[in-house]
């Protein structure tokens, strides 16, 4: 088993520390990927996406100043991740980001990633 703390993807993303600590005993080894969107609302915004196993997907996203921890969820294609009323959508080499609370007229925010 291996023991990940999320504490410290959280105060690296956020630079903010945390005062509770959230630890997870899972098999299989951890793969973290940090990444850099440009999104069509004018925002940057940065994902790090936590991978243990085959079956336990995490993504921690800042919204609106905070840091949301997106949990992967049932998606016909590429990764869909949901957080409270958000929902990011990576497939097709682009991410949408969604506000199910928006209203029917609402347009999703699309981002791509940033080039280093």
């Amino acid at each position: 088993m291996l023991r990940m703390i999320v504490t410290a993807s959280i105060v690296g993303l956020a630079g903010a520390a945390l005062a509770d600590t959230l630890e997870l005993d899972l098999p299989g080894s951890v793969e973290r990927q940090s990444v850099t969107y440009s999104c069509s609302d004018g925002a940057e915004r940065t994902a790090e996406y936590i991978n243990v196993g085959q079956s336990n997907s995490l993504a921690l996203i800042e919204i609106e100043g905070e840091t949301l921890v997106f949990v992967n969820v049932l998606s016909g294609s590429g990764a869909r991740y949901a957080a409270r009323q958000y929902i990011w959508w990576d497939a097709q080499n682009a991410v949408t980001f969604t506000d199910e609370t928006a209203g029917e007229g609402a347009k999703p925010v699309t981002c791509q990633e940033k080039k280093a």
